[in-house]
């Protein structure tokens, strides 16, 4: 299927016959009506007059199918409302198959819902994203596998589920079954739920600055029954003090005691709130083992690494998410990745997503971006 811009219509056709077995019979029929179509070069399917034709392709699940439908769309030409029915469809599609081993289906029941989720997105022009959080959602709860979550916010729960859950971010191997995690930046705790999904004995100590998120992760804790998680109503520094926390509405993930959001705040008029939160600094919690420093704390990664850079050695795998800003020119990247040179970690870089899309890259230079981190200890020390 690499070359199927090479193929002849019946080759084509008789290619992605072969991939279909008669379980999957209904995808199939749809494919042979289209590829048939191709072979007689003629219009694959007339969506613009038959919208009810598209419900049908839900029953196309199977990853070779779904695969065959796009490859044959991508070989015969097709109206531009077609393309768009057809990339909600595979939109759908792959939300659903990413969900669908995370949900509590006693409650969610996505295979019953399956095919009417998919007509809400092409006929009532719903978002994917809508869609699939109400076949998990009741009010401000989230009916995952084992837990039930709460969240403060749709958009925001939506893009942590993609890079904790679906994107897996924070998968370890750990060496043992209770491994010790430090979780800065809890938020409302999804990559606590992760972590206890995977390793159920973890010992977790956590520290989110929000107090609204800190109480959300909080009750999550309690709700899901998660023993040895301790959460800190704590900012993490360079030093102790007391500073004024920034919330922006619009962002309920990007809380922040720096000035880093300010530009954009005053730009586009976003509402934002301010409260007084402590700062603690991290050493005093690196004094044994740690398996996994998570680190998502919004602009003060530089300042609480130099801070504890003697103590890093205790670290064996590390996450950080490095915030950036023109107001954060002590916030260095380069800083932090000579840091991790200079105590042989090993490690990775790569945008988040939240920025992974932008176009024009260099138009974005020196403005606000985050860049993840993926490290791990190459030390010979004993842990």
């Amino acid at each position: 299927m690499d070359q199927i811009e090479q193929m002849s219509p019946k080759r084509l056709r008789d290619e992605v016959l072969a991939l279909f077995s008669e379980e999957h019979s209904t995808g199939a029929k749809i494919i042979r009506a289209l590829l048939d179509n191709v072979a007689k070069d003629s219009n694959p399917l007339n969506l613009s007059s038959q919208r009810d034709d598209i419900s049908a392709v839900a029953s196309c699940l199977y990853k070779n199918e779904r695969d065959a439908l796009v490859q044959a769309l991508l070989y015969h030409p097709v109206s531009q409302e077609q393309n768009i029915l057809f990339k909600k469809t595979i939109e759908y599609f792959e939300g659903y198959s990413h969900l669908y081993p995370w949900a509590n289906q006693q409650y969610a029941r996505m295979k019953e819902r399956r095919d009417n989720g998919l007509i809400q997105v092409i006929k009532e022009q719903r978002s994917v994203e809508e869609v699939l959080l109400d076949m998990v959602c009741e009010g401000q709860i989230c009916h995952l596998d084992g837990a039930d979550i709460e969240f403060i916010d749709r958009k925001q729960l939506w893009l942590m589920m993609n890079e904790i859950l679906f994107a897996e971010e924070y998968f370890i191997s750990f060496d043992n079954d209770h491994p010790l995690m430090l979780d800065c930046g809890v938020n409302i705790g999804l990559a606590i739920y992760y972590t206890k999904r995977r390793y159920p004995n973890a010992r977790i100590i956590g520290f989110e600055p929000w107090e609204k998120a800190w109480s959300c992760a909080r009750r999550n804790v309690e709700r899901n029954h998660w023993p040895d998680v301790v959460l800190h109503h704590k900012a993490l520094g360079g030093h102790e003090d007391t500073l004024q926390l920034t919330i922006i509405d619009e962002n309920s993930l990007g809380s922040t005691v720096t000035n880093r959001m300010d530009e954009i705040i005053a730009r586009k008029h976003l509402e934002a709130q301010q409260e007084q939160v402590d700062v603690i600094t991290l050493s005093p919690y690196l004094s044994e083992p740690v398996d996994f420093l998570k680190m998502d704390i919004e602009g003060m990664e530089n300042e609480v690494l130099q801070e504890c850079s003697s103590k890093l050695k205790n670290v064996k795998w590390m996450f950080l998410e490095h915030h950036f800003a023109e107001q954060l020119k002590n916030n260095s990247l380069s800083d932090i990745i000579l840091l991790l040179q200079s105590l042989e970690f090993e490690f990775e870089i790569s945008k988040s997503q939240a920025y992974d899309l932008r176009k024009r890259p260099f138009a974005h230079l020196g403005k606000v971006t985050s860049t993840e981190i993926w490290a791990r200890s190459t030390s010979k020390k004993e842990f």
